[in-house]
């Protein structure tokens, strides 16, 4: 009755313990708050933290071979870190091959946005499959640590390690919450971990109490005092609120000027963008500021290729009939690098060291990088289009073929995407409405989506349907292309802040891109993909009221790190290769500028990171598979199954510190390590006593005694494994680590 009722609290305990690490890895999976824009992660995170520990908790009861419980948790894992990232690709509940293509192809594409990626970013394709990894990987470590090596606060240290590598990388909120939280649940699954491996005897005077109900109000009340001292106490510490000895946040990039290179990050900045004002421009009408047009595509990044430039100092161009003049004076107060922007299409410039390439529409100051107080006036030719003026014009002749041109590989997918919705357009105008209409109409835009440099970004663009001006400009350019239509990708600035005097305010925040169609004798026609975008005048054709991002920048706002928009700072100089070398002769070489928007055709199975954990986890399994086998196949003969059993006992004894005097029968060993393991004394004397009988007395005796020294509930194993336990309560969690790995019998 007592081992029975022993038993049952002892299962309550291993449910109670699951349930406490659970918590805890649920509390650490929350840090990627500071991380994701929204809670969606949490429910996914759940999904993760209760399946995994609840599969170890099953294959624990089951009393499964430590080996099997953990290759079964692993599974477990893999399934629904695939089920909550990529439900849609599964074939009834079994992962397929498109599962594993398009779980790669974001983690490449995260892999080339991590170094520029800023917190919040949506929790979208690889983000979320990431975080659904790391969850699992906490939930594996930990629950192996805590049942199958006995550690207790050793359990803690994963989810503690990613909650301090998000919170490095994450945004600073939910700080304090967050960290309070996670040190009350540690507290409390220690507290329960301890009660489970505990050992101790009770002596009871009075009514008795369920050992779980004292282990978790004890848990609870001292997680209570820590987390209420800290809360109390921590914000008056000294140092608090002073300038951290380690910055772990990178600010590289972070000034005033990097926004001028064609589109180089134009998410970070936006994101980041301190509120100073990069320009100002008086203009005779509100207009797209374009700085170049990219017509380059290599399959990774859009940009400028080998152009020529002519002196821009007077006219560059025949003013076309039918436009509208656009007279600009714009001053430069914070813009660094040395591409000008203009209103399309410049046809005069005054200015100093300007230069011009017609082809890409780029105007360049040579001789230096922009400073504050440069001044340009640029005379613009505003067309003005209507619907059937652009369906009467055909796109079979433009000025060149690069950009026609889309690298090898392109993604058939994304081609049957272009055709697919510009099913039924007769006309060039017709399939680029169509194509921008779609993505105004079925894509969210948020600045959450990192900008990408590898091949999969048009492929995860088109399948999240949630990203910014980068990637709806760059999609829209590739789509037309793979239709045969000619495109490139523009990019500049909206119109910025209107000014009490009527003149414009153009801050880091209204970087953007937009893509741009080629209509033979008409020229290079802009189109608006991106929600809650609109260019001014171009309403009639597109049917895009204007629209721009004029929400003040608030400068408490994370990444805000001005007070208000300075009238005139002084220019950060510029990168040197922000937008390549442009030489003082007639050639320019531009340095390519990055919008990623290309896939790659993904396939086939990337061995080394599926060799590398199955080797990481066969050297984990590996002392406790070794341990296993030697115990079942080595010592066949009871008798020295029952002898092993006590070499087991002797070395769990020798692990505490107690001597064991070899010239000693097993009996006085026992009876000399009984005052030192008073919970252990029985066992020992049972074991031995067994032992000396499997010694010295007749085979036939032994056999009659009817013994099965492998029965877990009963015997000489039962005795060796209580010994075992109660003395894993008196060596540290690094001693039980290293007996892991290096007791081998």
């Amino acid at each position: 009755m007592n081992e029975r009722r022993e038993g049952d609290d002892r299962r309550a305990l291993d449910v109670a313990a699951t349930v406490g690490l659970a918590v805890f890895s649920f509390v650490a999976a929350l840090g990627f708050a500071r991380v994701f824009g929204d809670w969606a992660f949490a429910r996914d995170g759940a999904v993760v933290v209760v399946v995994g520990h609840g599969v170890s908790l099953a294959t624990r009861t089951l009393r499964l071979p430590g080996p099997a419980s953990f290759a079964l948790t692993v599974i477990s894992l893999a399934w629904v870190v695939a089920w909550v990232s990529y439900p849609t690709t599964f074939a009834f509940v079994f992962p397929t091959r498109t599962t594993w293509d398009v779980g790669w192809a974001d983690i490449d594409l995260v892999g080339d946005q991590f170094a520029e990626a800023v917190a919040p970013v949506a929790y979208l394709g690889g983000w979320s499959l990431l975080a659904a990894l790391g969850v699992a990987i906490v939930v594996l470590l930990g629950d192996t640590l805590a049942f199958h090596a006995r550690g207790r606060g050793e359990a803690l240290v994963p989810g503690v390690v990613l909650f301090v590598f998000v919170a490095a990388l994450g945004a600073d909120r939910h700080r304090v919450t967050l960290t309070l939280a996670l040190v009350a649940a540690g507290f409390v699954a220690v507290a329960l971990l301890r009660a489970r491996f505990s050992r101790s005897p009770r002596t009871i005077l009075g009514r008795a109490h369920h050992p779980l109900a004292t282990t978790a109000s004890a848990a609870v009340m001292a997680g209570t005092v820590v987390v209420l001292g800290a809360w109390a106490i921590g914000p008056r510490l000294p140092g608090v609120g002073e300038d951290p000895w380690v910055d772990t946040r990178s600010d590289d990039g972070g000034g005033v000027t990097e926004v001028l290179s064609p589109l180089v990050d134009i998410r970070s900045r936006l994101v980041n963008r301190a509120p100073v004002e990069l320009f100002t421009v008086q203009a005779t009408a509100a207009s797209y500021w374009r700085v170049s047009a990219l017509p380059s595509f290599d399959g990774n990044t859009w940009g400028l290729p080998e152009r020529s430039l002519e002196d821009a100092d007077g006219k560059l161009s025949e003013f076309p009939s039918g436009a509208v003049e656009n007279r600009q004076s714009f001053r430069v107060t914070g813009l660094g690098g040395r591409l000008v922007p203009a209103a399309p299409d410049p046809v005069q410039a005054a200015g100093a060291g300007l230069r011009f390439n017609d082809d890409t529409s780029t105007l360049v100051r040579t001789d230096r990088d922009l400073e504050s107080g440069d001044q340009y006036e640029i005379v613009s030719a505003m067309p003005t289009y209507t619907p059937e003026v652009l369906r009467a014009a055909t796109s079979s002749a433009p000025p060149d073929d690069v950009y026609l041109q889309l690298p090898d590989g392109f993604p058939a997918g994304v081609v049957d995407t272009a055709r697919e919705v510009t099913a039924g357009a007769i006309t060039t105008y017709d399939a680029a409405r169509a194509m921008q209409d779609w993505f105004r109409s079925t894509f969210q835009y948020s600045l959450e989506i990192p900008a990408g440099h590898g091949t999969s970004a048009i492929e995860a663009f088109l399948r999240q349907r949630v990203g910014y001006c980068e990637q709806f400009s760059g999609t829209f350019a590739a789509m037309a292309r793979s239709l045969g239509i000619p495109a490139r990708v523009a990019v500049g600035f909206t119109p910025g802040l209107t000014q009490p005097d009527g003149s414009f305010s153009v801050l880091g925040k209204n970087a953007h891109a937009w893509p741009e169609v080629w209509f033979d004798g008409l020229g290079w026609v802009a189109f608006e993909p991106t929600p809650g975008r609109g260019a001014p005048d171009d309403e009639a054709y597109t049917g895009v009221a204007p629209a721009q991002d004029d929400v003040p920048i608030d400068p408490n706002a994370a990444g805000a790190d001005a007070p208000a928009p300075a009238p005139s700072p002084a220019p950060v100089p510029a990168p040197q290769n922000d937008v390549g070398q442009f030489e003082e002769g007639e050639e320019a070489d531009a340095a390519a500028a990055s919008i990623t928007t290309v896939s790659r055709e993904v396939g086939g199975v990337p061995w080394t990171l599926v060799i590398v954990p199955l080797l990481l986890l066969g050297l984990l399994a590996a002392p406790a598979i070794a341990r296993r086998i030697r115990r079942r196949h080595l010592h066949r003969d009871l008798g020295e199954q029952v002898l092993e059993l006590w070499h087991r006992a002797v070395r769990a004894v020798e692990s505490t510190g107690v001597r064991v005097d070899d010239a000693q029968t097993p009996v006085e060993q026992a009876r000399s390590a009984a005052p030192k393991m008073p919970v252990a004394a029985r066992p020992l004397r049972e074991l031995a006593s067994l032992v000396t009988a499997a010694a010295y007395a007749p085979p036939e005796v032994l056999e009659g005694m009817n013994i099965d020294p492998l029965d877990p509930s009963r015997g000489p194993l039962r005795w060796c494994r209580q010994i075992e336990h109660v003395a894993q309560d008196y060596v540290s969690g690094g001693q039980r680590l290293r007996q892991y790995f290096t007791v081998w019998r």
